[in-house]
């Protein structure tokens, strides 16, 4: 049920949950891949340094691999467990940012810009990192909108373009009254 002032913003568009399950497994199946390349790399690593083989440059794969699953998968994790409930709701004013019982309400006059970081690429889609849109608030806070959200390109378009037309200054005499005449 919308408050009032989610109400404030203006007419309901659209409803974009986020997929918390998927970001769930996606972080699970990154932190298990980064403990096999772990596991892997100990004993290349071990081999390398005590003298009787090369392949440091194997076991620098490996562990940078490790690092990347671990590092992502534990990031999803957290992720997951803080955004647990997210969805973005779309007003014609503005945005309405939905958390773990959270809600908070972003006119389009109160973001101070937004920067879209995603990747294009069937790995980025599969990580949600295809839509990585921030979304930096006038107060000093953050918004964070990932391929996991619900028709995530369509709404990262859409915010950037309202943010776009809320910054760019309004034509000359669109002040004046269309209605009244010149002397």
């Amino acid at each position: 049920m919308a408050t009032e002032s989610e109400r404030a913003l203006g007419g309901f568009i659209r409803n974009h949950p986020t997929d918390n399950d998927r970001r769930w497994r996606v972080a699970i199946g990154s932190l298990l891949a980064g403990m096999v390349l772990a596991g892997i790399a100990v004993p290349v690593t071990v081999n390398v340094f005590s003298g009787g083989g090369t392949g440091g440059h194997i076991a620098g794969l490996l562990w940078g691999g490790a690092l990347v699953g671990l590092y992502g998968g534990g990031t999803g994790i957290v992720r997951t467990l803080r955004q647990h409930g997210e969805a973005f709701v779309l007003r014609e004013g503005g945005l309405v940012h939905r958390r773990l019982g959270e809600t908070r309400v972003v006119p389009w006059t109160a973001i101070r810009g937004v920067t879209e970081r995603g990747q294009g690429h069937g790995l980025s889609r599969l990580m949600g990192w295809d839509v990585h849109l921030v979304i930096r608030l006038r107060d000093g806070g953050r918004l964070l909108l990932t391929g996991y959200t619900e028709d995530a390109p369509r709404l990262s378009a859409e915010i950037r373009a309202a943010v776009a037309r809320a910054d760019s200054p309004a034509p000359p005499g669109a002040d004046r009254d269309p209605g009244a005449g010149s002397p």
